[in-house]
């Protein structure tokens, strides 16, 4: 659990345009879409240390007391785990994909709402007959999901979970759904950085797997690249993971 922090540092007195107010929407905005696109630097884990910024500016946000956030991510249209550093939240966005209901589930779905908002999860039965009951066994009392949705379809959703007897803070809601937007734009940019990233590995791989076979068969550029294609048609592997098999035998060897 992350402590509370004020993600604001105190106003100039010398700058007379600087809010006097360490709340002041605009500002706090313009914080996180900051905090939020700093993670993307990071080439070679943008993705999981956006993840990460998400959860982190979310219980800062909206603190909870007692309680944590976690992030579901949406690929090709179903939810699935992305980890956090909260090992409960963790479980409990498991246990949403597990049981295919939830509140993140719910903002994923294509005619889904935008902010799911639950203040006593007791409530919940009839909505989510298997998860409400299981999430209160672990302890979860009230919960809050948002969707991630950069342009037309979600990319994820962040549900905070509260536990025992906390309780969701005043306008959690409204505040956790104004950062929405530059997190799943900083969500959006961390997944093509890390998608850009694997294509990089995949041309490397595949580069030195023909070069493994040119010096071995004393062969053509070509001629190597066309055997890697006919040994992944043939085994049913994906090219790449072809080119890392002989690659790995070469280094073996």
């Amino acid at each position: 659990m992350h402590p509370r922090q004020n993600l604001l540092p105190p106003p100039d007195p010398t700058d007379v345009t600087a809010p006097t107010d360490p709340a002041d929407p605009a500002l706090v905005l313009a914080r996180a879409a900051s905090e939020l696109n700093a993670g993307i630097s990071d080439r070679d884990d943008a993705l999981a240390a956006t993840l990460t910024c998400i959860t982190s500016l979310t219980e800062r946000l909206a603190p909870l007391g007692r309680g944590c956030a976690g992030v579901l991510l949406c690929r090709r249209g179903r939810p699935e785990t992305a980890g956090t550093a909260d090992r409960f939240a963790t479980e409990l966005d498991a246990l949403q994909v597990d049981l295919g209901q939830g509140p993140a589930v719910d903002v994923l779905g294509a005619d889904g709402p935008v902010v799911v908002e639950v203040t006593d999860l007791a409530t919940a039965d009839d909505r989510w007959p298997a998860f409400a009951p299981a999430a209160r066994a672990r302890g979860v009392a009230a919960l809050l999901a948002v969707a991630l949705v950069p342009r037309d379809r979600p990319l994820g959703a962040v549900t905070l979970y509260v536990r025992g007897d906390g309780r969701l803070p005043a306008g959690a809601a409204a505040t956790v759904a104004a950062i929405a937007v530059p997190a799943a734009m900083a969500l959006h940019a961390a997944r093509r950085v890390a998608g850009l990233d694997q294509a990089v590995t995949s041309r490397d791989l595949i580069g030195q797997a023909k070069g493994v076979l040119m010096q071995r068969d004393h062969i053509g550029p070509d001629e190597a690249f066309g055997r890697l294609v006919a040994a992944s048609q043939h085994t049913n592997l994906k090219l790449v993971d072809v080119a890392r098999w002989l690659v790995d035998d070469a280094v073996r060897g």
